[in-house]
């Protein structure tokens, strides 16, 4: 067809134009369009979770740009004003600029209106694309749970978790894992951003420290570090770290407690006016380890209530029978579920 207007002129840019509209109107071929940069607009959510400042990536992105061009096209929504909004691709993009480019190539979706949507969509393209640091899944992780408690206030966080575990091929321990990374003070969450020098699974130790002890965690690693070099730390480094500090914890808390405590009438005679330091120690520890069972027992149980709903929806949903054995088969689950919710109320 081409060649019936090889001698008109400027048809070829006719075609081209022609071949740019068509893959314009269908934005899931996954065809691939030259877009100029100035159209582009970066997702302000990306930098939030991704470190989109390390200038050596920027760098040597660009330099492979300089040589080789975008291998990897981005991935850009069209919005309804005609511009194109980043959903991976942002270093592509940056390194491009600073490569000075005016082009980047794209594939372009369809736009997404509902922003905890397109925050998933994002995280699916870049979670797979990427290799990110522990921070950066951690981030990534924490997102995910929250965009999808918006589109789904009834479903725990077990279930997104559970997600998150098969959609990123992880087990639902390294999820949790990765996201208790958050609560650990900027310092060491900064090294959770060197995997290759501290393993994130190590720094996890210190979660359950006060933040003040993780200061002191994160100080006995840097002199660790300055004294032995580069070398990794094994894990049982962090774990006997942690033991310490937890131990230094306790026994200041017996050192804060008198040695005796006198009655109402001085009367040192008394036997019940004195207190061991031993006594009072056993005695917070064991107040603050049943506090935890506690949090712990209604965790467990929220797990179960939310398990046997999910258990009767994927129920209703997969059950193959005919109307009336479905219903009577239906009314027998719901009174086993009665019975369970009765015996979790009990507990």
């Amino acid at each position: 067809m081409a060649k019936k207007f090889d001698n008109i002129p400027g048809s070829s840019d006719l075609l081209k134009n022609i071949a740019n509209i068509k893959k314009e109107a269908n934005p899931d071929s996954q065809e691939i369009i030259n877009l100029s940069i100035d159209l582009i607009d970066e997702e302000e959510m990306n930098d939030q979770i991704f470190d989109m400042d390390e200038l050596a990536r920027l760098e040597g992105l660009k330099d492979s740009i300089l040589e080789y061009g975008v291998t990897n096209p981005a991935r850009v929504w069209k919005k309804d004003d005609g511009r194109y909004l980043i959903c991976a691709g942002h270093r592509r993009y940056r390194s491009s600029k600073m490569a000075g480019k005016d082009i980047l190539p794209c594939i372009i979706k369809p736009w997404e209106p509902d922003p905890d949507k397109r925050r998933i969509e994002a995280l699916d393209d870049n979670m797979t694309s990427r290799n990110e640091t522990p921070l950066e899944k951690a981030r990534a992780i924490n997102q995910y749970i929250k965009s999808q408690e918006n589109l789904h206030p009834d479903w725990s966080q077990g279930d997104i978790v559970e997600i998150i575990a098969k959609r990123y091929q992880m087990s639902s321990a390294t999820v949790y894992r990765l996201q208790s990374l958050l609560d650990l003070i900027p310092e060491l969450q900064k090294k959770a951003e060197e995997p290759d020098k501290f393993a994130y699974s190590g720094l996890v130790n210190a979660v359950k420290l006060t933040k003040e002890e993780q200061k002191k965690f994160n100080e006995k690693l840097d002199r660790y570090v300055e004294t032995m070099g580069s070398e990794r730390l094994n894990r049982d480094w962090y774990v006997e770290t942690r033991k310490k500090i937890k131990s230094e914890r306790e026994e200041k808390i017996v050192g804060n407690f008198p040695n005796k405590i006198t009655n109402v009438n001085n009367d040192k005679s008394n036997s019940s006016a004195y207190i061991m330091p031993e006594e009072i120690d056993s005695a917070t520890l064991k107040e603050h380890q049943d506090k935890q069972e506690e949090e712990k027992r209604k965790r467990y149980l929220k797990e179960i209530k939310d398990s046997s709903a999910k258990f009767m929806t994927m129920l209703e949903m997969t059950l193959e029978c005919d109307e009336r054995d479905r219903s009577v088969t239906l009314k027998t689950l719901n009174e086993v579920k009665t019975s369970l919710d009765k015996i979790i109320e009990s507990i």
